[in-house]
């Protein structure tokens, strides 16, 4: 599930990570999003001691999807910040000028008194590094090798973490 809903990885990724029938690993998520759905029925019952019918738990699943990709998400967007702000700490500040508010390289590059080419440079540099760490982050601590093709899944996951980052909160 982590992968599914944090990586935005496929099914079919999966099956060339696992070495699993795709059917076999969608049984599998769809049996964890099952047991989540039970496990809120269930709190249901206790705590507000109502019984949500079929039709419900059905409206539910997909902000429970919603939920569980939010949630995912975040462990790998707080590993990725712990990297940023250890040795590339130095490059926030051109992070937040680029990402952060938005400024073309040109303006970036005015503001910070280097060439456009050293702004776009760093830039692809840090794309690069988070990317590479991320990988080996999720090899080391899940055991899981993501092959070659995942690179632009990966690629994209770390873009769009740049465009949301909490620049703003980083001194």
């Amino acid at each position: 599930m982590q992968l599914s809903y944090g990586l935005n990885i496929s099914q079919m990724e999966m099956k060339e990570i696992f070495g699993l029938d795709q059917y076999k690993i969608s049984r599998k998520i769809k049996g964890c999003e099952q047991k989540l759905l039970k496990a809120l029925v269930k709190w249901c019952k206790e705590n507000f001691e109502i019984t949500p019918n079929e039709g419900i738990i059905k409206e539910r699943s997909q902000p429970l999807k919603d939920l569980l990709k939010e949630y995912f998400q975040q462990q790998f967007y707080g590993v990725l910040q712990k990297n940023l702000l250890g040795p590339r700490k130095e490059k926030i500040m051109m992070l937040r000028l680029f990402y952060g508010q938005r400024l073309k390289l040109e303006n970036v590059a005015e503001k910070l008194n280097v060439s456009q080419e050293t702004v776009a440079g760093e830039i692809e540099m840090v794309q690069q590094n988070l990317q590479i760490f991320l990988q080996q982050w999720v090899k080391e601590k899940m055991d899981v090798c993501l092959p070659i093709s995942i690179n632009k899944r990966i690629a994209n996951f770390v873009e769009k973490w740049l465009q949301i980052a909490p620049y703003a909160m980083w001194h």
